[in-house]
Order: C-alpha cells, then sequence, then structure tokens
C-alpha cells in the first residue's frame, strides 16, 4: 500500500462513531477530575510547603513590578488567588493545577486545530502524562515553569488560529499572552522567538507576520510590558542576580554546555519516547524520512530546529554550560504535537488506541497516588520533604507565647513563607527579601524563628539582618528551644528555636 493510500485509508478509519464533540467532552470532563483530586489530596495532606510555593506565600505579601530575578506575573496571580480564597493551601494548590490543566487543555486544542482529528488530539494531550517535568515535578514543587508552560500553550494555538482563520480577535489574544509571557520568566523569550522565526520560514507564516493586524498584537503587548521593560532598565543588576544558573565560562564551555543541553533534553522526552517506542514505532520511520500523515499549518519540525539552534547559541556565544530539563518546558512541551504528526498513521489500530489510553489512565493514577503517598509513607522508609516538616506545630508553640504577632522574622524564605500560611495577618520576612518600605514598630509581639537542627545558634545572616533592618540584637531576645515530630513520623524530631522580643 502506497503512503498516499495509508493517509486515506488512515482518514477513513477516524471516521468513527464516536464523535469529535464527544472526545472533547470526555477529555475536558477527564481533565476537571484529575486535577479537582490532585487538589484535594495536596489539601488533604499536609498544611507545609515545598519551596517555590513558599516563595510565594511570603512573596505575595507585597504587590511589586517584579520579585527580584523573577518576573513578577505569578506572585500577582497568587495575590488575586489569596485574596478570593484566603491565605491557605488551597489558593496556592488551586492556581498551580489550573494553570496545569490549561496546558492539557491547549495542547489538546491545538492538536485538534492541527490534525483535525479529536482522537489524536487526545493522545497528544493524554502524552505530556508521560513528560515527568509536566506531570510529576511540576506537581511536587514548580510555579514559574508552570505559569510560562501554561502562557506558551495558550500561545501557540492562537498562533494556529492566525495561520486558520487569521481574525482581529486572534491578533489581539497573540499579543495579550506575548506581553503575559514576558512577564512570566524569561525563558518565554525562546519558545515566542522560535515561534516566530518559524512563522518567518514559510509563506503563509509571513502573511500573517506582516498583515497590518499584527500591529495590534505588538501595541498591545508593548502596553503589558512597557512598565516592567522600565523596571529591568533601572534595576538590571537585580533581574540578573540569578544568572549564575547558567554556569557561564570563559573556557570549555562548548563541550560541557553542549552535553548538558543534550542530557536536559533527553531527560525531558526519554520516558515519552519508551512509550511511544512500544505503541506507536512506525512514527520512528516516518520521522526519519520527514513524512508526516497529512499536511499541517505549522511546520512543527522546523520550529524544534530553530528551537536547537537557539540553544546552542546559548552555548556558542554566551558559554552557557549549565541546563535543567525544566528549563526545557516552554520550549519542548510541544514534543508530542512533533511526533504524533508523523505517527499519526499508527493510531489507525483500535488496540493501539486502547492500550495508549489505558496506560495514560494507569500513569495519572500512578501519579495521583504517589504524590500524597511520599508525604505520607515517605518517613517510614526514611524519605522526608517540606510537606513533612512540621510548619503547623511550630505555629501552635508560637501562638502559646504570643498570640497574634505582628512581626515574624525566619532564618530563610521557605520557613517564612510557610509561617505565613500559618499567621496570615502577620508581616513576615527573611534575609535575602528586599527591603520592607513600611517597617512594623519591633515590639513585644515580634517574633524570631529558625530552624536549629544542625545548631542552637542563630545563623549568622539572620542576625546581620535582624541588626540591620529593625536593630535588634541577640541579647533582646528570649529564646526558647522546642522538638516537635515531623508530619507523619514518630522517630525523626524537627529541632527549631524561637526568639520572642521583649
Amino acid at each position: 500500500m502506497s503512503f498516499s493510500a495509508e493517509i486515506n485509508e488512515n482518514d477513513k478509519i477516524f471516521r468513527t462513531p464516536l464523535s469529535d464533540q464527544l472526545i472533547a467532552k470526555l477529555f475536558f470532563f477527564g481533565l476537571l477530575i484529575y486535577f479537582a483530586a490532585q487538589i484535594a489530596t495536596r489539601v488533604l495532606v499536609s498544611s507545609s510547603l515545598e519551596l517555590d510555593e513558599a516563595e510565594q506565600a511570603l512573596l505575595s505579601q507585597w504587590l511589586r513590578g517584579a520579585y527580584g530575578s523573577k518576573p513578577p506575573l505569578y506572585t500577582w496571580l497568587q495575590i488575586i488567588a489569596f485574596k478570593i480564597f484566603g491565605i491557605n493551601v488551597f489558593a496556592l494548590s488551586l492556581l498551580k493545577n489550573s494553570l496545569l490543566a490549561a496546558i492539557y487543555a491547549f495542547v489538546f486544542l491545538s492538536a485538534r486545530l492541527l490534525f483535525e482529528n479529536s482522537r489524536l488530539a487526545l493522545l497528544t494531550a493524554l502524552s505530556l502524562l508521560f513528560i515527568p517535568q509536566i506531570s510529576w515535578e511540576s506537581q511536587r514543587d514548580l510555579t514559574h515553569s508552570v505559569l510560562v508552560t501554561a502562557v506558551s500553550a495558550m500561545c501557540f494555538y492562537s498562533v494556529l488560529r492566525l495561520l486558520d482563520f487569521r481574525a482581529g480577535k486572534d491578533y489581539a489574544c497573540f499579543g495579550l499572552l506575548v506581553g503575559l509571557g514576558m512577564l512570566s520568566k524569561y525563558n518565554f523569550f525562546l519558545f515566542i522567538g522560535a515561534v516566530l522565526l518559524t512563522l518567518l520560514s514559510f509563506p503563509k507564516g509571513r502573511s500573517v507576520l506582516s498583515d497590518r493586524r499584527m500591529l495590534l498584537s505588538l501595541s498591545i503587548a508593548l502596553v503589558i510590558l512597557l512598565p516592567y521593560l522600565f523596571w529591568l532598565y533601572s534595576h538590571f543588576d537585580a533581574a540578573t542576580t540569578s544568572i549564575h544558573k547558567f554556569n557561564i565560562l570563559d573556557q570549555g564551555y562548548m563541550s560541557k554546555g553542549t552535553m548538558q543541553l543534550l542530557i536536559a533534553c533527553i531527560s525531558f522526552v526519554a520516558p515519552l519516547c519508551c512509550l511511544y517506542l512500544v505503541l506507536l514505532p512506525r512514527g520512528y520511520v516516518q520521522a526519519l524520512h520527514n513524512r508526516p500523515f497529512r499536511e499541517v499549518s505549522f511546520p512543527i519540525h522546523r520550529y524544534f530546529l530553530i528551537v536547537s539552534c537557539l540553544l546552542l547559541a546559548m552555548v556558542s556565544f554566551w558559554g552557557v554550560s549549565n541546563f535543567k530539563d525544566r528549563w526545557m518546558l516552554p520550549m519542548l512541551f510541544l514534543f508530542p504535537l512533533y511526533f504524533l504528526m508523523y505517527a499519526g498513521i499508527d493510531c489507525q489500530s483500535k488496540k493501539t488506541v486502547t492500550l495508549f489510553i489505558a496506560a495514560s489512565i494507569v500513569a495519572a493514577l500512578s501519579i495521583l497516588a504517589v504524590i500524597p503517598a511520599r508525604v505520607v509513607l515517605g518517613p517510614s522508609f526514611g524519605y522526608y520533604s517540606g510537606f513533612n516538616f512540621p510548619y503547623a506545630m511550630v505555629a501552635e508553640t508560637i501562638r502559646t507565647y504570643r498570640p497574634n504577632p505582628r512581626l515574624i522574622i525566619a532564618d530563610r524564605p521557605q520557613n517564612a513563607g510557610n509561617i505565613r500560611l500559618q499567621f496570615p495577618d502577620s508581616l513576615v520576612t527573611a534575609p535575602t527579601l528586599e527591603a520592607i518600605a513600611d517597617k512594623p514598630v519591633v515590639d513585644h509581639t515580634t517574633v524570631v524563628f529558625w530552624n536549629a537542627r544542625d545548631s542552637e545558634k542563630m545563623p549568622a545572616r539572620l542576625k546581620a539582618y535582624l541588626k540591620k533592618e529593625f536593630n535588634i540584637s541577640i541579647e533582646e531576645l528570649t529564646i526558647i528551644y522546642a522538638e516537635l515530630p515531623y508530619n507523619y513520623s514518630n522517630n525523626r524530631l524537627a529541632r527549631v528555636a524561637i526568639g520572642f522580643s521583649g
């Protein structure tokens, strides 16, 4: 059978009694149930927070144009969620899981628009369950990476709509999403740069970009971005404080950087590629011969080539030698679209589709079970995470001595964010934060908290911060030490120090 004949036969098989509309309804219903279950288990299992969520609980005390080296959009959204639902784990989990659901939803919508088939769109969206950085790491403890990937998924869908419909509202949405993406995380620049360069590479894409309505997109994006760009210009040093994460080298960066980039990309797609190898093996052959199962409006293979070139340029021209797999999220989350553009012909088998859906259900249920189980059962195997630290008991100990503290100063942001969740009406701060404009008066309600597991002595950084920002010396504090059991553990105790002013 010729390849064109296979495509025609494939199109016939795709016309099944299960309508596209029904597939879409079942998918979105399943998405709602799955992420509602994730929120419920997160709220029920622990009131403690890991690093990124604790950071949001802390930073959301202030409405600012930027937060250290990170753009402000996630924190702004978290402030809104806290205003509506209160300062609690539910508001934190609701925001994150809504953004994660948006990634799945817009990948599904993009695939349906690109392939004109809801069954293939369903498999594309379900493929995300086999990308650990989306299905596992994002649930465990990511914030800005989740947001930038969600905005990138929406932005890609708007690009596909521009290619197919060219409506004025789509140009407006594109501009809005570009502006929001740049306020999400800096690696959005790589995503949107690759998308724009891909559009420039073929006639239909160039016609979208040359349309005068693209000025509307540009205007909307600039209106959203200009205030932040002004801040970036005047606070460039603050915005680049985390550049050390890239481990920029003067020598030997080509080999090290290329290897790190390769490892990050392979670890991102490896589990999904293994699934594809088992269930959709012919897709690899079709991809090697560049034989997509149908013509699509956006050359996604070219997009990935451009992404590769941009990432290698970071190594070649800037000496970047460190890449982490989670940094690849807004660039590589489209990989299922790329592969299924070639493997769609394999999906003509009802058995293959059934096995794919069954594997996806098993993966979803496993993630739903393992994420809370590692908190509840982890201590039995010697595994402890931030979710196990007894912040609620720390708060009860503080309330025993100071029921309503106005100011709480913790040794590090993770501790401060967790304490803020327990004392939503108190001002909570920590070293490494920007100076507080309106400092409260230090009085007998002021509390100082640090982790004393390794040493009873107050950390030097906290001591210096107290003196510089609040003119508090350690001699002025009445300090108590408490040993509190970790959540879900009777064998391990957290040792904390709590200092009371006055």
